[in-house]
C-alpha cells in the first residue's frame, strides 16, 4: 500500500470517530393553527428552548414551521400568534417535547387560544355617552390566602363615549368597570367648603350598572370571541373631602399622595401584571392635604417618599378611610422608613453530611405595587434585604432548590407566611424572615391517557396536597405541569404526603371558579401517597372539570 493511501485512510478514519463522537441533532416541524377557527396562522412567531437557550422563527403563509439541528433532550416549544391590529404581545401556546439524538418529530401542532374583545359605551342616567371615562378589566383571583380583584387591563373611552378592550384571554372570569381617569391632584383642593355648592362625582359601575364589586357579572370569552353592545351605566354621588396631615415618622412633611378605592388594586394575576398610577399629588412642607372628589365609600391614602438616585422608596405608608354622608378631617397619613430585615436559610431536620453548595434567590413581591426585593442566600446561610422593605404586604418565592430539596416552610418573627401575606413591621423589634428547606422530597410521575388508554400530549397535569382543605390553600399549594408528545410529565420535588392527581385540557389558573372545581374533582379520585425521596407513578384519564 502507498504512503499517500495509508494517510488518505486514516484521515477518514479519524473523521469517521469524530462523526460519532458529535451528539446528533433533532428537528421539529408542525403548524401554528387557530383553536377558535381552525386554520393556520400565518407570520407567528416561535421559540423552541432547551438548555435555557431558545432558536427562533416564524411561520410561512400556510403557518407552517420547522427548526433544525436541536440538541435532543427536554425542551419547550412556543408559539405566538401576530397581533396585526395593535403593537404588544399576542395569545400564545407551549408545547414540551423530549427529542432522541438524530429523532425528525414532524406534524407537532401547536394550537392557539386567541384573544377575545370587549366592546361597548360608557352612559349616563340619561343614556347619554360619557366621554373620558376608563373602562378596565378586573382579575378575581386567589393570592396568599385571600381572594383579591386586580386590574388586569385597560381602554379609555372617546369623546361618544366608546370603548374596545383587546387582548382579552379566553376561558377565563373577569370583572368589567367603568371609573374616573386617574388625574394629578392640588394638596389643597379648592372645592368649595359647603357639600352642597360641589358637583356630583362619577361613581366606579361595575357590569352590568352596579357600584359593589360583589354584585357585578362575571364575564368569560370563548378564544377569539368579539363581544359587543357591553355599555356600562354610571350614576353620579355627592363629593366629599377628606383634610389631614402627612406625617413623616412623627413630624408634618412633604410627601408624595395617591388616593384610590382599596379594591380593585394594582398587582399580580394569571401570567401578568398591572400597576396603575393613581390620582395624587405632593404635599407641603407643613404636610397638609385636602382631597375632594370623593364619593362614598372605602378609599386608601398612601404617602411615600421616593429616592430616585437609590432608585427606591425611603418612606411609605399607607390608610384607609371610609367616607358615609360628610366631609372627614383630622385624618393623619403617617410615612414610615423601610424597615430592615435580615434572615437566614436553614435545613429542616439534620443537615445533609456534605455540603451542598447551592445558591437560593429570595424574592419578595409587594402584593399591590410594583418593586420586587431579592437576595440570594447559601443553603444553609444568612440574608438580608438592602435598603429594608415597606411596610406593606410581601408575597414570599424561593428558587433555586434542586433534585429532592423543597421549601417546607417560610416564618416571619415565628409565623408562617409560606402562605399568607408577609407584613413588613408587623412584628416588634428585628423581626427575621427563616427559610426552611427538607431534603426528603419525593416526584408524581405521571402518564396521562385518554378513555381508550391513548397517551394524551399537551394535557394539563394538577397535583394538589390532600391537606390543602379551603379554595385559597387549594390556589396557593397545587402545582401543575404539560406532558410531553409521549403523554408524560413528571414533578418537581414535593413534600411527602397524600396528593390528587389530575389531567384535564386546558391548564388550571386561581380563579374562584376554577378554585371551586378542583376542590370538587378531588372527592371524584383516590389520592396516591408520595413517599419521601420517592417516585410516584400514576396514570390519569384526561377528564374535563366540571
Amino acid at each position: 500500500m502507498k504512503f499517500g493511501t495509508l494517510i488518505l485512510s486514516a484521515l477518514l478514519a479519524a473523521c469517521t470517530a469524530a462523526a460519532q463522537d458529535k451528539p446528533q441533532t433533532a428537528s421539529v416541524s408542525g403548524q401554528v393553527i387557530s383553536v377558535a377557527t381552525g386554520s393556520p396562522i400565518p407570520q407567528a412567531d416561535l421559540s423552541y428552548w432547551v438548555g435555557g437557550k431558545s432558536v427562533d422563527t416564524k411561520t410561512d403563509d400556510a403557518g407552517r414551521y420547522k427548526f433544525t439541528d436541536l440538541a435532543p433532550g427536554s425542551g419547550h416549544l412556543v408559539a405566538e400568534a401576530p397581533m396585526p391590529s395593535m403593537p404588544g404581545f399576542g395569545a400564545m401556546a407551549r408545547r414540551y417535547l423530549t427529542l432522541a439524538p438524530g429523532q425528525d418529530l414532524t406534524g407537532i401542532d401547536v394550537r392557539v387560544r386567541p384573544y377575545g374583545e370587549i366592546s361597548g359605551k360608557v352612559l349616563d342616567e340619561n343614556k347619554e355617552p360619557v366621554p373620558g371615562m376608563n373602562v378596565y378589566l378586573i382579575a378575581r383571583e386567589y393570592s396568599s390566602g385571600a381572594l383579591r380583584y386586580i386590574y388586569a387591563s385597560g381602554a379609555a373611552a372617546d369623546d361618544e363615549g366608546n370603548y374596545t378592550m383587546k387582548r382579552v384571554e379566553p376561558g377565563r372570569g373577569y370583572l368589567l368597570v367603568a371609573q374616573n381617569p386617574f388625574t394629578k391632584l392640588d394638596a389643597i383642593s379648592n372645592s368649595p367648603d359647603d357639600p352642597r355648592m360641589r358637583k356630583r362625582v362619577p361613581v366606579a359601575s361595575f357590569y352590568p350598572g352596579v357600584p359593589e364589586i360583589a354584585a357585578a357579572s362575571v364575564i368569560t370569552l370563548r378564544p377569539g370571541e368579539i363581544r359587543e353592545a357591553m355599555d356600562l351605566p354610571i350614576v353620579k354621588a355627592p363629593s366629599f373631602c377628606v383634610e389631614g396631615k402627612a406625617l413623616l415618622g412623627n413630624n408634618p412633611g412633604t410627601l408624595t399622595f395617591d388616593v384610590a378605592p382599596p379594591s380593585p388594586s394594582s398587582g399580580q394575576s394569571g401570567n401578568g401584571g398591572m400597576y396603575l398610577r393613581n390620582a395624587g399629588g405632593t404635599t407641603g412642607r407643613d404636610g397638609a392635604f385636602r382631597i375632594c372628589n370623593l364619593s362614598p365609600g372605602p378609599w386608601q391614602i398612601t404617602m411615600s417618599q421616593w429616592d430616585a438616585q437609590a432608585g427606591h422608596f425611603t418612606f411609605y405608608g399607607s390608610q384607609t378611610i371610609t367616607i358615609k354622608d360628610a366631609d372627614l378631617s383630622g385624618v393623619a397619613v403617617s410615612a414610615s422608613a423601610l424597615i430592615p430585615v435580615s434572615g437566614e436559610v436553614v435545613w429542616d431536620g439534620a443537615p445533609p453530611n456534605d455540603p451542598v453548595g447551592a445558591k437560593l434567590t429570595i424574592r419578595l413581591a409587594p402584593i399591590t405595587t410594583a418593586g420586587d426585593v431579592t437576595t440570594t442566600a447559601s443553603l444553609p446561610g444568612a440574608f438580608s434585604f438592602d435598603g429594608g422593605l415597606l411596610m406593606t404586604d410581601y408575597i414570599p418565592a424561593v428558587t433555586g432548590l434542586k433534585g429532592t430539596f423543597y421549601l417546607k416552610d417560610v416564618t416571619y418573627a415565628d409565623r408562617s407566611v409560606l402562605f399568607e401575606p408577609l407584613h413588613a413591621g408587623s412584628a416588634a423589634g428585628n423581626a427575621a424572615l427563616r427559610v426552611v428547606v427538607a431534603r426528603d422530597g419525593g416526584v408524581v410521575q405521571t402518564k396521562v391517557t385518554d378513555k381508550d388508554g391513548n397517551a394524551v400530549s399537551d394535557s394539563f397535569v394538577t397535583v394538589i396536597p390532600a391537606t390543602a382543605n379551603s379554595e385559597a390553600l387549594v390556589a396557593a399549594m397545587y402545582v401543575s405541569g404539560q406532558t410531553d408528545q409521549t403523554g408524560t410529565w413528571k414533578s418537581g420535588a414535593l413534600a411527602p404526603g397524600k396528593y390528587y392527581v389530575l389531567a384535564t385540557e386546558t391548564g388550571p389558573d386561581k380563579t374562584p371558579e376554577t378554585i371551586a372545581k378542583l376542590m370538587a374533582a378531588r372527592s371524584r379520585i383516590d389520592p396516591v401517597e408520595v413517599g419521601p425521596n420517592a417516585t410516584a407513578t400514576v396514570t390519569a384519564v384526561q377528564k374535563e372539570l366540571e
